[in-house]
């Protein structure tokens, strides 16, 4: 394109020099995808069309911001560079103007001039050639062929290593990533996407470990690993809050649903789809609103709510087809379809839905949609009494699965062989995709249980998330929110307030797990509101211990109280007894008074004794009082009893890096407690709570959560959002 050259303007030194500085400015904001700050910058330029960078900086930061036809209109229609005299301005705009194309979703068109691009260059490695590529390879892998896009991801590869570029190389390995996970190879994709994760955050590239940490949790969702999906999907849905990104959100919020619709959360699911349609109906996203009314269906279909589920995913089916005749949600929503019919009792139905669904399946290459469908074939082929046809499909479901290494659908095969043998009775009223599991007649059970809990039971052990911890901590834990297992071998998931990645809770954590299963008395310190009584129930559920769990609490006991609770009177039990083979929590011991604490360190001498016939495990908490730093010492013959082990947790302010956790947790526990579903927390209060001081700790934190929860619901009903929608109904 040619400029005529720009008029001459007297511009004094000082104006140039600031000029300068705001160009440099608007710079390093597009580098680092500040891209409203870009914009504020760059709006100081007068809008003159001479300065060419300006405009393509410009343009740049409106499709950051997903404003792809402002920039179009800056840009315009894509024209080749003159190969005999490319200017860095024109590869620039050209790469633009490609990446424009693909955002309004033009693929064909991307590659078409991509090839003739490639064709007509002369090869010379560069950074725009490079980009280009990329993006011709994006386009490819948006018309599902993961073959070619692979083929250029390789070729773009090989690019950025000539060049040095790391950024590059770890772009290039992040694509080919998300060619596995479009061809179903999940293993391949999984080690691809945390091997970018890291190598990004070694760069300093946080905007780009985001998109890694997304697409990671994504595979880990499809794979059935959903708590190792969820926890990586939920930090990243933070992240993307903090970054205002809307559209990475959005996806966010999908996959979680889908995780929280397979593990039995169905009330934690609609809120996450109500967010996505909220989304998605701003944006004119169509594709989104048809992957959140097929999860809709899903959630429907997983109540066994026929009907619902029916009209829900027939909007999809509709929204699928104005997209793409035969794409995923096509054949997805065509399977979940074959699902209802399977419900109710519509078997001819079913079939034919179903054996659609696997020839597109086929033809897209998604092998996990395939076995899925074969699964539903062998549930119609059972209920017409055809046996052996119900046996092979489930074989060739099955031999799918575990090559993709799959874990849901595949507990789900478990659990349809487990009813064909007769170890779980099957009611044909309630018959559907996810089977009534019953002991007997008359059990009361709900629709699903047994399907997920052999789903959980098969599940691999969730997956290391990378967060940033350094040192000892990070080695051993993997930069994990910590978990555990106790003894038994019995999963026991931590209680609310103790899942951390803070390296101070989490040394607490090891410590406790450590000496959960000895019989040594135990000290616990903190300020209130920091987790004691929670830290002593869990060691409680980590040790071998079969007797009760018993809490005691010391405030406001005098020594006449104290006695008559240690030993029991007028036939009633005492502590001795109760918590004889289990656990004794004694909480603030240090608001006894001087003779009590005396008392109470005699009778822990003696339920401790070796030669005594008592297994009583005692635990006790010092906490500190309003306004003390520390917590008030404890008598020196009580302190004695108990300093052999003494675990201290940090106060909440010290904890900033759990607080998004927590307040997820304290929502999600809230809304299933009242079944009501919470708007979700803007990314400024969320901040603003991170970094309180939170003098009540937990307790306080609760208090705040639980007002915003009921003075912020959710819009009610995501079926408000569905009925009379035009981009829904269509």
């Amino acid at each position: 394109m040619k400029r005529s050259t720009p008029p001459s303007w007297d511009v004094s030194s000082a104006t140039r020099a600031k000029r300068q500085t705001s160009l440099e400015l608007a710079r390093i904001y597009v580098a680092s995808s500040a891209y409203s700050a870009a914009i504020e910058t760059l709006s100081s330029f007068p809008d003159n069309g001479w300065d060419e960078e300006i405009h393509l900086l410009r343009a740049e930061a409106l499709v950051g911001l997903g404003r792809v036809e402002e920039a179009f209109r800056i840009v315009g229609q894509p024209v080749l560079p003159e190969a005999e005299s490319v200017r860095s301005f024109d590869s620039w705009r050209f790469l633009l103007q490609l990446r424009i194309l693909h955002r309004r979703g033009e693929y064909r068109r991307v590659v078409e001039i991509g090839r003739a691009y490639f064709d007509a260059g002369d090869g010379v490695p560069s950074v725009y050639l490079a980009r280009t590529a990329m993006v011709v390879a994006q386009s490819m892998l948006a018309q599902k062929c993961p073959a070619d896009a692979r083929l250029f991801y390789e070729h773009v590869l090989e690019l950025y290593d000539r060049l040095g570029s790391k950024e590059g190389q770890v772009d290039s390995l992040l694509g080919i990533a998300n060619t596995h996970l479009l061809d179903c190879q999940w293993d391949k994709a999984d080690a691809l996407y945390q091997e970018a994760r890291f190598r990004y955050e070694e760069l300093g590239l946080t905007d780009k470990a985001l998109a890694a940490c997304i697409n990671l949790g994504v595979v880990r969702v499809k794979r059935g690993e959903f708590r190792s999906g969820r926890e990586l999907l939920e930090d990243a849905l933070v992240r993307a809050a903090q970054l205002g990104s809307v559209r990475r959100m959005v996806t966010i919020h999908l996959a979680i649903a889908m995780a929280e619709i397979r593990s039995g959360n169905p009330e934690a699911a609609r809120s996450h789809l109500a967010e996505v349609i909220v989304n998605a109906r701003r944006m004119g996203a169509e594709r989104d609103m048809g992957l959140a009314l097929e999860f809709l269906g899903e959630l429907y279909l997983s109540e066994g709510r026929w009907a619902r589920a029916e009209t829900i995913l027939q909007r999809a089916l509709a929204i699928g087809l104005r997209i793409a005749p035969e794409g995923d949600i096509v054949f997805e929503v065509l399977r979940r379809l074959a699902e209802v019919s399977l419900g109710l009792g519509d078997l001819n139905q079913a079939s034919a839905r179903a054996e659609r669904a696997k020839v597109l399946a086929e033809g897209f290459g998604d092998s996990y949609e395939v076995a899925t469908c074969h699964r539903v074939l062998a549930e119609i082929a059972y209920r017409r009494g055809e046996r052996e046809e119900a046996e092979s499909r489930i074989e060739s479901a099955k031999t799918m699965l575990d090559r993709l290494g799959e874990t849901y659908e595949r507990g789900r095969i478990i659990a349809l062989r487990r009813r064909w043998n007769g170890l779980v009775l099957y009611r044909s009223s309630s018959a559907g995709s996810v089977p009534r599991a019953t002991q007997g007649a008359g059990s009361g059970k709900r629709r699903g249980a047994t399907v997920r809990a052999t789903a959980r039971s098969t599940q691999a052990a969730p997956r290391s998330r990378t967060n940033g911890m350094t040192g000892s901590t990070a080695g051993n834990l993997s930069g994990t929110a910590f978990r555990a297992r106790s003894s038994s071998g019995r999963n026991h998931d931590l209680e609310l307030g103790l899942r951390s990645t803070t390296p101070e809770m989490v040394r607490a954590l090891q410590l406790a797990k450590s000496v959960s299963e000895l019989d040594i008395p135990l000290l616990l310190r903190g300020s209130p509101g920091t987790g004691l009584e929670s830290l002593s129930r869990q060691i409680h559920y980590w040790s071998r211990r079969s007797g009760p769990y018993v809490p005691f609490h010391c405030a406001n006991v005098d020594r006449e109280a104290l006695e008559r609770e240690l030993r029991g009177k007028n036939g009633r039990s005492g502590l001795r007894q109760i918590a004889e083979g289990g656990t004794l929590f004694l909480d603030s011991i240090t608001s006894l008074r001087l003779e009590c604490q005396h008392r109470l360190a005699e009778w822990i001498a003696e339920v401790t004794d070796p030669a005594s016939p008592s297994t009583i495990r005692v635990i006790a908490a010092a906490r500190s009082r309003p306004g003390e730093a520390h917590p008030t010492p404890v008598c020196p013959s009580l302190h004695r009893h108990l300093d052999r082990v003494v675990i201290e947790l940090p106060p909440l302010r010290e904890r900033y890096e759990d607080i998004p956790r927590l307040v997820r947790d304290l929502v999600l526990g809230w809304e299933q407690r009242f079944g009501k579903c919470v708007r979700v927390l803007p990314a400024d209060v969320l901040r603003d709570w991170s970094h309180r001081e939170w003098p009540g700790n937990l307790d306080e934190l609760r208090d705040v959560v639980e007002r915003y929860a009921r003075e912020n619901p959710a819009i009610d009903g995501i079926e408000r959002y569905v009925r009379g929608n035009p981009a829904i109904d269509g």
